[in-house]
């Protein structure tokens, strides 16, 4: 089957390989599996016994990965579901897992697809990963009140500019219903320089899609339970693409780890955590200046990594 589609490297995928991989015959959970680039690394790097699950709320992306990785279809099993649910998902046979993967980056396929995700085309103004939730950007833009309007745009876009943003919306809102990724780029673009035009619409954006998507406390749940399924010395390794997501991911290896900055005679506290990480490096890694030259979607990206022990 030929697909006139068209395929990015996996971000840090040399990375994501030299930090996951530590038991080649294991199962491996790549928990936003996108078109299936990481996927694909993995089970390169896997022994004829290992596998891999991949999971998704957005259908067609579990779809796309199918056609990228029709090769190696009987090493893989796909999960129409979020990183955050899959444990209700996995059968017996499927526990312990080795290791998980979250990507937290949005796919150019998403970007580009009249998802409503940009700004960068008109679309339906929808912004949801899993397109059978009820929940869309429309609904909020329309429907949330001044204030939680505000608390949006500031907390989930870190824009200085959030209250005025909210009062134009609430106030153009009220002529007409906000529809489309045009519409709302109209009542946005004022409020932003020229020169910083395109940053803010992306903050903008960004606010409204983790909103939609509950992204940030998924990310604290898929944590807790992804890593309650790995086996002892298995690893997980996250990639995140801006502040709010490096720092929950940050926050939850330093308080699961044994170099929490607990004193000694508070070491009782760390007995009682249902598992301890350890890190396996201090610093968020950054991708190299050639993989950015390459592929410029990579340039915020941040790489954490560590091993239940």
């Amino acid at each position: 089957m030929e697909t006139n589609e068209k395929y990015h490297q996996p971000v840090m995928g040399g990375e994501v390989v030299e930090y996951l991989v530590h038991d080649p015959s294991g199962i491996y959970i790549d928990g936003t599996c996108g078109n299936g680039g990481h996927s694909r690394l993995i089970i390169e790097n896997l022994s004829d016994r290992g596998r891999i699950i991949c999971c998704d709320l957005d259908p067609r992306m579990l779809e796309s990965a199918k056609r990228r990785n029709m090769e190696v279809a009987e090493r893989i099993k796909y999960l129409h579901c979020g990183y955050h649910q899959a444990a209700d998902h996995l059968e017996s046979e499927d526990r312990p897992i080795a290791g998980f993967l979250l990507d937290l980056g949005i796919s150019s396929m998403q970007l580009q697809e009249g998802y409503g995700f940009a700004f960068m085309t008109d679309n339906p103004l929808d912004m949801r990963f899993d397109p059978e939730s009820d929940l869309t950007a429309a609904d909020i833009v329309n429907q949330y009140p001044l204030q939680e309007l505000k608390k949006i745009f500031k907390e989930y876009g870190e824009l200085s500019q959030a209250g005025p943003i909210a009062h134009a919306i609430v106030n153009a809102r009220k002529e007409s219903r906000i529809e489309t990724t045009f519409q709302l780029r109209d009542i946005l673009t004022s409020f932003f320089k020229k020169d910083r035009l395109n940053k803010g619409l992306a903050q903008a954006a960004q606010a409204l899609r983790i909103a939609v998507n509950n992204e940030l406390e998924n990310i604290k749940k898929g944590l807790r339970s992804l890593t309650g399924l790995l086996q002892s010395g298995g690893r997980f390794v996250v990639v995140s693409y801006h502040s709010l997501e490096d720092r929950i991911v940050k926050n939850y290896i330093r308080t699961y780890s044994r170099e929490s900055g607990l004193p000694p005679d508070l070491e009782e506290v760390l007995e009682t955590r249902e598992f301890r990480l350890q890190p396996l490096f201090k610093k968020a890694l950054t991708p190299t200046s050639q993989e950015i030259e390459n592929n410029p979607r990579a340039r915020s990206a941040k790489l954490r990594a560590a091993a239940k022990v």
